[in-house]
């Protein structure tokens, strides 16, 4: 997925925006709403990369296979 280095992806439990917080020299990334949140790092790089990780939901990868079995 390609974002936009500076942008964050909506919250993946509640969709609501995260904020960038930094505490002690330690940045993490937090949901406004649902407050989940990434561990502490010193690079504000890395938790904008971990949180904007996603993995596909499997119910989505049984799809593609099937539908892709059938092209065969």
């Amino acid at each position: 997925m390609s974002v936009p280095r500076n942008r964050l992806l909506p919250c993946p439990f509640c969709g609501r925006d995260p904020e960038l917080a930094e505490s002690a020299g330690f940045w993490s990334v937090r949901c406004r709403d649902c407050g989940v949140e990434t561990w502490g790092h010193e690079s504000k790089a890395f938790v904008r990369r971990v949180w904007n990780s996603r993995h596909v939901p499997i119910n989505n990868l049984r799809s593609k296979v099937k539908t892709a079995g059938k092209a065969l």
